[in-house]
């Protein structure tokens, strides 16, 4: 029952090692997945996998298992997702949209005055690579490249991040004594620097404050993995319709000002913002009179 191989102090050296490795690793199998999968859509999805598999599932796991004796509660994947925590989280992510797409249209269009011109455009060449990888990704219109893209894309990526940032990152600040809200911030700073996406860090790190807020809420990993895979698939979908065809369709221009005042985002924002409150008072209420989440 308190078995465990070593001890917590020694939590971050071994999740900070083993991501290392994993990293250096699957560097050295992408020639061995170019020449099994010689189509570009093929060779990224695989090493979409391998990545999510060994860099970000891999070093949470394998921390947590050497350094608790209860490894599966303290990455939240011994709690189940309620019907209750599902509705609660899905509508925190559709009534936080409006203000999310603004957001990134916002991001997006920042210009960098005339002395930082080439800067902005290196930081715009780099997300004009990482497109190109995406477009290849989603450039399918078979109902099996579809579901393929939503089990990969969609479900095992979301998941694959959650692990790492929550239950890895995220958590591991907690368990280090950092308050829930430097915890959440903080890991969702590294999920949105990583990504090496200028124009949409903002938005990502917003988005990864609210997968980590709905951790935090629920206890389980299973509720932010969901949230953040139903958030790609529904890209995967669009992609997939307007390849399909041969349309531009795009949620976010139905909630998205380009001028004028934003009253989505105000909107969003304010409704958020109460919705966060009431639903942490209601939780305190339940903990002061001994209940649950």
């Amino acid at each position: 029952r308190d078995r465990k191989i070593l001890d917590a102090s020694s939590r971050w050296g071994v999740f900070a090692l083993s991501f290392v490795v994993m990293f250096l690793l699957m560097g050295m199998t992408q020639n061995v997945v170019n020449s099994l999968c010689p189509d570009r859509r093929c060779s990224i999805l695989t090493i979409s996998v391998v990545q999510g598999l060994f860099v970000f599932i891999f070093p949470t796991m394998l921390s947590w298992l050497m350094t608790s004796a209860r490894p599966w509660n303290m990455m939240g994947m011994d709690r189940s997702l309620t019907l209750k925590s599902l509705g609660w989280m899905l509508t925190l992510y559709v009534i936080a949209y409006p203000a999310m797409a603004q957001i990134i249209y916002y991001n997006a269009d920042i210009s960098f005055p005339d002395s930082m011109k080439g800067l902005e455009q290196t930081l715009r060449d780099w997300e004009n690579a990482g497109a190109d990888a995406t477009a290849a990704i989603m450039s399918t219109t078979t109902v099996g490249g579809l579901i393929v893209n939503i089990l990969i894309v969609g479900l095992f990526t979301g998941l694959a991040e959650e692990m790492f940032f929550r239950a890895g990152i995220q958590r591991m600040m907690m368990a280090s004594r950092l308050s829930p809200a430097v915890a959440i911030w903080s890991a969702a700073a590294i999920f949105s620097f990583v990504h090496f996406q200028f124009f949409g860090f903002v938005p990502r790190l917003l988005l990864g404050a609210m997968f980590g807020y709905v951790y935090w809420r629920t206890g389980s990993i299973w509720a932010p993995a969901l949230l953040h895979g139903i958030n790609n698939s529904l890209v995967v979908v669009t992609e997939w319709i307007n390849h399909r065809n041969g349309t531009t369709f795009d949620f976010e221009q139905y909630v998205t000002n380009t001028s004028g005042i934003p009253w989505w985002f105000i909107f969003s924002t304010l409704l958020t913002i109460l919705f966060i409150i009431y639903s942490n008072n209601l939780s305190n209420k339940r903990i002061a009179n001994g209940g649950g989440n």
